[in-house]
């Protein structure tokens, strides 16, 4: 992968990297202690999902997302705590999404 420095020449990664000196063996950082047995009870309170999305919704997110100045986790958290927000029966919900041809993506 190429990228564009400032100057406009294109430099690949491999000259990019010989720019960047490498630190001295005494100036590398001390490894890092070891985690407390604690912290393995430790919870997250986010979930990393993934998911698929038209093209075209994708580039609509990305747009908002970058100029109203938002993540675009955020607008997909938001978006889907109002949806959840509709009902609170889900079958309520689920029949909603399939009167507007909402199914499964796989055939299983």
């Amino acid at each position: 992968m190429k990228r564009s420095s400032q100057s406009g020449r294109r430099r690949s990664m491999d000259e990019q990297a010989q720019t960047i000196p490498s630190p001295r063996r005494s100036e590398q950082p001390a490894p890092r202690p070891l985690p407390d047995a604690d912290a393995g009870q430790r919870r997250s309170t986010i979930a990393k999902v993934s998911h698929t999305l038209s093209l075209d919704l994708a580039q609509h997110l990305e747009e908002f997302a970058f100029f109203e100045r938002v993540s675009e986790s955020a607008v997909i958290e938001y978006s889907l705590n109002a949806f959840f927000a509709l009902s609170k029966d889900d079958r309520e919900l689920g029949d909603m999404l399939r009167r507007e041809g909402a199914g499964r993506r796989r055939k299983t």
